[in-house]
């Protein structure tokens, strides 16, 4: 195992930086796999980009630490491409057995039909497992309401908000602003003092609508956000939302912050010293670190992402991509990437993938070992600690669990779309987002529909 986890180690961190149920009908084997003359193969599907190589590393160091399976990792581009070109293939009967699928996109798979529950798959090839391991928050989109996983949870991250401390400080404002309200009056001391726009805002759904609605505690929909039911309605157009989306306007109006449209281009400006606030994925955490503090400019700080004066911090949600089994397959591929889940849940895999990617670990008993080794205090780690901090701020409720909507990216699209009239000046908020509610709501009603006779599991 040592061997394994250097020859890991060695060759995930010569990567460049990165941004970053239906019921089993399988049949139990035993858990040794099939005399073979040579290794069973696996195809697994999965994102490109920064998390694909570093993926591909963790199936390489899998492959070498055994003889009996090889994991072929496919790169299919980003999450939406996965999700489309797995159906299809599924429909004509040329899938892979593992597909990574965006967590909001989790809905659409759990009523397809193609699915292999992740639970039932580890029973299946007697390979145990922990379930209760697994962090809450992280977990909710994958697990049943009584707490069967259908899929297992890999690269995960929440939103939260980075700041550049000194260009604070120089304003005269000393603490981390902890409320939007901190947040305006941070934003008018800098302008005062010099500074332009330095909120960098990009329109955004996962962290606009999906987690500031969990940190605040209110509904994106009924039915305990889509938990409870498919006949589920969007209700964000009733809650401090819109306000919140008055307010970004207002503060590009009034030259307080800046409309942005690409992420990295974003991250790069901020880890140099421009904008000082950006709210953003924790997993950027890694890239912005090793820029900001090479270039030695600023004091360099990462928060949870603010809540409005009168409502009481929730937890977070985790955002990312789980693994998805497809049923369709032989008992001797199940049996490969049963072991392989297996190998990546371990304590060293976890740790390693969180300190190349700035990915949170997944399970409970690796962000122990994590803290218990000193892996939060290491120069270019301090800060990461807060995203898992604010995945576990309090218990989940029912509108921080997560939500269980279909369609949901499309929706997200959606409400996209309508965030721009907003910004454009040619809706108001209000109108805006009860726009976005009702086409959301046609595409949750033909999804009943499409769904008549079914249970969320």
């Amino acid at each position: 195992m040592k061997r394994v986890l250097g020859v890991l180690i060695l060759v995930v961190c010569a990567l460049v930086p990165l941004y970053s149920a239906a019921e089993s009908e399988g049949v139990p084997v035993p858990s040794e796999a099939p005399a073979t003359t040579s290794p069973i193969e696996v195809e697994l599907w999965g994102i490109g980009g920064g998390v694909g190589r570093a993926l591909s590393t963790f199936v390489d160091a899998f492959n070498e630490s055994q003889d009996e399976f090889t994991i072929l990792y496919v790169d299919k581009g980003a999450y939406r491409d996965v999700l489309q070109a797995g159906i299809a293939a599924f429909r004509a009967g040329t899938h892979p057995v593992i597909m990574q699928v965006l967590a909001e996109g989790a809905s659409d798979m759990l009523l397809s039909g193609a699915l292999y529950p992740a639970h039932d798959l580890m029973a299946d090839m007697n390979v145990a497992m922990d379930w209760d391991d697994y962090l809450d928050p992280i977990a909710s989109f994958f697990a049943t309401q009584d707490g069967r996983y259908l899929a297992f949870p890999f690269n995960h991250s929440t939103n939260v908000m980075f700041v550049n401390m000194s260009k604070l400080r120089a304003a005269g404002v000393n603490e981390v602003p902890a409320t939007w309200e901190d947040v305006e009056s941070a934003l008018i001391a800098m302008v005062a003092n010099g500074e332009e726009r330095p909120f960098a805002y990009r329109p955004w759904g996962w962290n606009d609508l999906a987690q500031f609605s969990a940190v605040h505690g209110i509904p994106i929909a009924t039915n305990g956000n889509g938990f409870r039911g498919l006949d589920t309605e969007l209700v964000f157009n009733e809650t401090v939302h819109v306000r919140h989306l008055e307010d970004l306007k207002r503060w590009i109006d009034e030259g307080l912050a800046e409309l942005r449209d690409d992420y990295f281009a974003t991250a790069t400006d901020f880890s140099s010293g421009g904008p000082a606030i950006w709210l953003a994925s924790s997993a950027s955490h890694a890239r912005l670190a090793e820029v900001a503090r090479a270039e030695g400019g600023f004091e360099f700080v990462t928060a949870p992402i603010p809540v409005y004066d009168g409502y009481e911090r929730h937890n977070s949600l985790a955002g990312g991509g789980g693994m998805f089994i497809l049923q369709g397959h032989d008992d001797a591929e199940y049996l490969g990437a049963a072991r392989f889940f297996d190998f990546l849940r371990q304590v060293d895999q976890q740790t390693t993938w969180s300190t190349v990617t700035g990915y949170v670990p997944v399970t409970q008993s690796a962000y122990d070992n994590m803290i218990g080794t000193g892996f939060y205090t290491g120069e270019m780690i301090v800060g990461r600690e807060v995203a898992v901090e604010s995945l576990l701020a309090r218990e989940m409720d029912e509108y921080s669990r997560g939500f269980r909507l279909g369609s949901y990216l499309q929706i997200e699209a959606i409400w996209q779309e309508e965030v721009v009239h907003i910004l454009s000046g040619e809706k108001s908020a209000q109108e805006a987002m009860d726009s976005a509610v009702r086409r959301g709501n046609e595409l949750l009603d033909r999804y009943a529909v499409l769904h008549s006779g079914k249970e969320l599991p």
